[in-house]
């Protein structure tokens, strides 16, 4: 139900109101213990999705202490992550640690390794935001390394995109090329076209920081054809 919201706010957000209202009037009626804590999550993916951060954290904390005392790890790491990524929005980097943090102890203890893996890779973002490029080399290849054990390739993608952001804006080219050339080959064999797309994009900007304009035009010009086939208005 989590994923299925949290999608939703990224693909349909005007769906999330009518969702919303769904879940209370649900929680209210039914004798799922959860239900109120799963309508208040749901509220705050709403929040969250219009730029309303103190109604988003307000509903997120209603739903962590339901399910705290319900004892509902599962859905307690989440909601840390969703709380981590509210402050995140907000620039409020330590709260966001700290958030991310409970949340991958959380999800260590109870064996979720795709959760694992978005922390660390949530850590590693806040990580890079503060300058700490080591520190969040090493969070990504944390996560990369659960994602191979586990053979999520478009996580592994994800973790080689932020691998290479790391070296690229830290001058390291020639590693940064490698990342996002491995991120390349997984999209192209899994067909995500948006993320063949980016891919090109950032290895024309390599090849262009090199001085390889030819090879870098070749780049931008397989990116913008693909996103003129799949209708991807991004600048």
């Amino acid at each position: 139900m989590y994923q299925y919201i949290l999608t939703l706010a990224r693909q349909k957000p005007d769906t999330l109101p009518a969702l919303t209202q769904e879940l209370r009037s649900w929680a209210q009626k039914s004798k799922y213990l959860l239900g109120e804590g799963v309508a208040a999550l749901g509220e705050a993916v709403r929040w969250r999705s219009q730029g309303q951060y103190d109604s988003a954290l307000s509903r997120a904390q209603t739903a962590l202490r339901i399910f705290q005392e319900k004892e509902r790890s599962d859905y307690e790491g989440k909601t840390y992550h969703l709380i981590g990524s509210i402050h995140h929005a907000q620039g409020r980097y330590e709260e966001a640690l700290e958030a991310f943090q409970k949340a991958l102890t959380i999800r260590e203890r109870i064996g979720d390794h795709q959760g694992i893996a978005r922390s660390y890779i949530n850590i590693g973002n806040i990580q890079y935001d503060q300058g700490r490029y080591a520190e969040a080399l090493e969070a990504y290849q944390k996560a990369l390394a659960i994602r191979e054990r586990i053979g999520d390739q478009k996580g592994i993608a994800i973790c080689y995109d932020n691998i290479g952001i790391i070296h690229d804006d830290q001058g390291r080219y020639a590693e940064a090329l490698e990342a996002y050339q491995k991120a390349l080959a997984i999209r192209e064999r899994i067909g995500d076209q948006q993320g063949i797309a980016d891919c090109y994009n950032n290895i024309g900007n390599i090849h262009a920081k090199q001085g390889r304009y030819a090879e870098a035009l070749e780049a931008f010009q397989k990116a913008l054809a693909i996103r003129e086939r799949i209708g991807d208005q991004r600048e």
